[in-house]
């Protein structure tokens, strides 16, 4: 286990069913680079998805997922208790670092 700053597998979505939950029972919301599904859980978990949409290059697919899970880290304290799944969209590609913060940040406000 990391420090409380850290990133640890046990905070990560992994399973099928836990992402299927998410879309079932959900609450979706949506912005210019992320759509998102919260359910309220006792712990905070977050699942994110970065389809080949968003680009045929995993360098690229990997960069974006290591932002998200970068600002999920950083902001951990200020998101809603529960379970987080972001899914990536095109667009996301072509914005820089502090763009994807902001608009992540006002999207769990949205939560």
């Amino acid at each position: 286990m990391l420090s409380e700053k850290g990133h640890s597998k046990s905070y990560t979505l992994r399973k099928k069913r836990e992402f299927e939950e998410l879309f079932k029972n959900g609450k979706r919301v949506a912005s210019r680079f992320f759509a998102t599904f919260f359910l309220a859980k006792e712990e905070k978990r977050i699942g994110i998805i970065v389809s080949k949409k968003v680009s045929k290059k995993a360098v690229i697919r990997n960069r974006v997922r290591r932002r998200i899970r970068e600002i999920y880290r950083l902001n951990k304290e200020d998101m809603p208790q529960g379970w987080i799944m972001v899914i990536a969209r095109k667009e996301i590609t072509e914005a820089d670092f502090p763009n994807l913060k902001r608009a992540f940040l006002s999207l769990s406000k949205r939560i």
